[in-house]
């Protein structure tokens, strides 16, 4: 009756890199165009960023750097399980999960800040509150994301194996 599928590590792993490239693509379209809309619904800048460009993606994009190669590495890791890469991927995941951890908290403040009492209950305070938990969404996601990836990863990564060098192997050479 209750027969489960198994999943191998490297369909797990694939399947983890999948959801990750995808909610990033997912939040970064999400920023993007919130703040396309904001630009061009207010060109002036009203009350959002007084007429600088937006300003969110930026950083985002930036920790895509991190997480788009690994991401590929783990979507691929099937072809090629035992590869160092996987090892480099987890790796560029610990370093951006460290990030993820001193941005949490940032995030969720800033979810919260008030866009000041003269700017009226509008599309503007609207599409701000749309936008302000896309960065505190990906810090959760990139929380969620990173023991199950170190579980998975822990089997795949090949184990440094140290041979004790024999003191008489240099003698036989010689």
């Amino acid at each position: 009756m209750g027969n489960k599928i198994k999943r191998t590590p490297t369909e797990k792993l694939r399947l983890i890199g999948k959801l990750q490239l995808g909610s990033y693509l997912f939040i970064l379209g999400w920023i993007l165009s919130l703040e396309l809309i904001m630009k061009f619904a207010w060109p002036d800048g009203y009350g959002y960023t007084d007429g600088r460009p937006p300003f969110l993606w930026m950083p985002f994009a930036a920790l895509g750097t991190l997480l788009i190669p690994s991401a590929i590495t783990f979507i691929q890791t099937g072809k090629r399980p035992k590869s160092p890469s996987t090892r480099s991927a987890r790796i560029l995941q610990t370093i951006l999960f460290a990030i993820v951890l001193a941005l949490t908290w940032p995030a969720f403040v800033w979810m919260f800040i008030n866009f000041g009492d003269n700017v009226p209950l509008d599309y503007l305070r609207l599409l701000s509150l749309l936008l302000n938990p896309s960065l505190f969404v990906a810090c959760v996601l990139g929380i969620i994301s990173f023991p199950i990836m170190w579980r998975i990863t822990r089997s795949l990564v090949p184990k440094k194996i140290k041979v004790p060098v024999d003191e008489n192997q240099n003698l036989i050479k010689q």
